[in-house]
């Protein structure tokens, strides 16, 4: 076999041991064929293609256990295949009904799996079983015609640090005995798990993930290991031993004493067959114990505060079996990510330290993924995942996971073919989708929606002047907008959707009865300034409509300047990089809600003229006379 030239195939290639896996393979100079649920889940392909070597050796393919079907194009061309996937919850849908559970799912996979192999050249515990049986039935074939040769490594319980950014719920297993797990609502009592194995097993064979890794690995390089089965643990312990070692070797943990008195049975780990075939374990206890703490620090699942450790969990946990997702620094949602004030704000964010989940429209859209991806720190704390406003289901999964959301996107043109009549309806619905996830998600505290002061006019609402002054009390009176000079489709859209959705959002914040979602809205004046972006944006155009002479844009941009005049007495300006560090001052300030305006300016246009006129000369700015 050459390195470098040799193809090989990981399913389930996104998880724990899968992604550690392909990482491992990467490095050692394979071509790997690598199978996720779901190619538009930017957060994994992202992980997966920051790993190094991945740019040239690695594939990514879409494949589901589901549909097993659909592994035979990742198997191609492969000469070994990793088959890791396994389903851990049992998925209803109307594609899935010929499944009961996850035992038929995972023996149908992996029938599949070996079929294509061939060709190509609790739920769970009886899942693994029959599907590990199934698997070896094929060993008797192999050794007849020499066509496929099949080996299963059962691990044991896999722990040590990972590429993950987040705690997989194994090494959440292996540390549940220095939480107080069982007492937080809703949570998973994952101490029963590891209990669990020690019922069944007598105690609890445990393995580091780099041997788990390196077993699979020379499982394929060795030339001896033809077809069979190879139990994989370089430690056989007790619940009580695995204490023991807490307390020995992290006293600052404080483990419970009930767990130190847990069985102690004799019984001896028997399998040697891995290693008599050359193969040597590096990691002992101690050392998978070190690197699991790591992991849960590194990952924020264990933090200190005031010389004290805790775990800090987050209530989807018990919903799916493992340890959900949070960084040692916030991890916080923006919408519109590729836009104006959403660009400029993931830039500032990511430089403050913040892990980011950003949405695109269209993560085909390859100028703007890549122009986020070239932010500093965008490599290891920024994710973007697909979600457009007229398809808000697509908002839940960016949502996942965050402590705070900025809903920054706004749809500006029409689109058809859809459920919604205008722009109105979609931002209005989408507003609504977002807030009902981030409440659904028990883990968002607040919703901070970047509003516009186009909803905030202070005209009388008989039409007959201004108000005294212009604040957070005013509303635009959208019965009045006809009266507006130049108050095209366009514009009446933009407020219209502007001003229903702030207040259907702050709707929410005034239902907030159990403080489930705390609700911020910042009504932004027109914004101006530089940004990353590589053209002007529309409202910096709009600045800067009075230095346009005759051109047909620039005049359009003038009218829209005009309009804005017309609508609040005088024109709210503010600079982006203030409407960046006021969307971030709403989330570090522990007590705030409500609406504010933003801006810190209010000028006429003939001031903004006069500013360029003084300042600027040889632009030569066109003063109106309105």
């Amino acid at each position: 076999m050459e390195k470098g030239k040799c193809k090989v195939c990981v399913t389930g290639a996104a998880g724990f041991v899968g992604s550690s896996l392909v990482k491992k393979l990467l490095e050692k100079g394979y071509t790997v064929h690598a199978t996720l649920r779901n190619l538009n889940d930017s957060s994994k392909v992202q992980l997966l293609k920051s790993l190094p070597e991945a740019d040239t050796r690695l594939v990514l393919l879409q494949a589901d256990l589901y549909n097993p079907e659909e592994f035979e194009q990742a198997i191609q061309g492969c000469t070994f295949v990793f088959h890791v996937a396994t389903p851990l919850f049992h998925t209803r849908g109307n594609s899935q009904t010929q499944f009961k559970n996850t035992k038929e799912v995972s023996v149908a996979a992996m029938k599949s799996i070996a079929m294509s192999c061939l060709k190509s050249g609790s739920d769970y515990v009886e899942s693994k079983t029959i599907t590990e049986k199934e698997f070896l039935s094929y060993c008797s074939d192999a050794k007849t015609s020499g066509i496929l040769e099949v080996v299963s490594l059962p691990c044991g319980l896999i722990a040590g640090d990972t590429v993950l950014p987040y705690t997989p719920s194994t090494v959440g297993m292996l540390l549940s005995q220095l939480t107080q797990i069982s007492q937080l609502p809703q949570i998973s009592p994952v101490t029963q798990h590891l209990k669990f194995l020690e019922q069944v097993l007598g105690k609890v064979p445990v393995v580091h993930i780099n041997d788990v890794c390196e077993a699979h690995i020379f499982c394929m390089e060795n030339p001896s290991i033809t077809s069979g089965r190879f139990l994989c643990a370089s430690s056989f312990v007790s619940t009580a031993e695995i204490a023991l070692c807490y307390q020995l070797n992290y006293p600052e943990f404080h483990v419970k004493q009930e767990y130190l008195d847990g069985p102690k049975r004799d019984i001896k780990w028997g399998s040697t067959c891995l290693t008599e075939k050359g193969f040597e374990y590096e990691y002992d206890l101690k050392m998978i114990i070190d690197d699991s703490i790591k992991c849960a620090r590194r990952t924020g699942l264990l933090q200190q505060q005031k010389g004290k450790y805790h775990f800090r969990l987050q209530a989807k946990l018990c919903s799916t079996f493992g340890f959900a997702m949070e960084e040692t620094n916030c991890r916080v949602c923006v919408t519109g990510g590729a836009g104006y004030i959403g660009s400029s704000l993931v830039k500032m964010l990511l430089e403050k330290g913040y892990t980011v989940h950003a949405t695109l429209r269209n993560l085909g859209d390859l100028s703007k993924v890549n122009f986020l991806k070239s932010f500093p720190k965008a490599d290891t704390r920024l994710y973007l995942f697909q979600a457009d406003i007229y398809n808000p289901i697509q908002f839940e999964q960016a949502i996942q996971g965050c402590k705070f959301v900025f809903h920054v996107a706004t749809p500006l043109q029409h689109n058809q073919g859809y459920q919604f009549q205008n722009t109105t309806e979609a931002a209005v619905s989408a507003t609504k989708s977002i807030a009902m996830y981030c409440r659904r998600s028990n883990m968002v505290k607040r919703l901070v929606y970047t509003a516009s002061v186009v909803a905030a006019s202070p005209r009388k609402d008989d039409g007959s002047g201004f108000k005294d002054s212009m604040d957070e009390t005013c509303w635009t009176n959208l019965d009045n907008t006809n009266s507006f000079p130049d108050f095209d489709d366009f514009r009446k859209d933009y407020t219209y959707s502007k001003t229903l959705s702030e207040k259907e959002i702050l709707s929410y914040g005034e239902n907030n009865n159990n403080n489930e979602l705390e609700v911020v809205t910042l009504a932004l004046g027109l914004v101006g300034g530089d940004s990353p972006l590589p053209y002007t944006p529309a409202t910096v155009g709009v600045f800067i409509s009075q230095l346009g002479g005759n051109d047909d844009v620039y005049a359009y941009k003038y009218q829209s300047l005009r309009c804005l005049e017309e609508m609040l007495g005088k024109v709210p300006a503010v600079h982006i990089d203030d409407v960046c560090r006021a969307h971030i001052f709403c989330i570090e300030n522990p007590s705030i809600t409500g609406r504010f305006l933003c801006a810190s300016s209010y000028v006429s246009s003939a001031e903004i003229a006069q500013y360029y006129q003084q300042n600027y000369p040889e632009f030569h700015p066109t003063i109106k006379q309105e």
